[in-house]
């Protein structure tokens, strides 16, 4: 099975989660993995993307996440 996780504006993919199937790359917006004869559930994590605003001059990023370093 393909998976593929959805964009959102203002934030990241992170990473998959499961309990219930291996994944073959859970750090990989799409990936596989094999269906067992079960449910299963996986969840999509996502990282928030913050907005960067400089008043007279410029940055390196528009948009970063929280603990990253901007040069300006």
């Amino acid at each position: 099975v393909t998976i593929t996780a959805n964009t959102y504006s203002n934030s990241i993919f992170t990473n998959w989660i499961s309990s219930s199937v291996t994944l073959d790359d859970a750090t990989a917006t799409t990936t596989t993995f094999v269906m067992p004869a079960k449910d299963v559930t996986i969840v999509g994590n996502f990282t928030n993307l913050y907005n960067v605003h400089v008043n007279g001059g410029s940055a390196d990023k528009t948009q970063a996440v929280k603990g990253e370093t901007i040069t300006i």
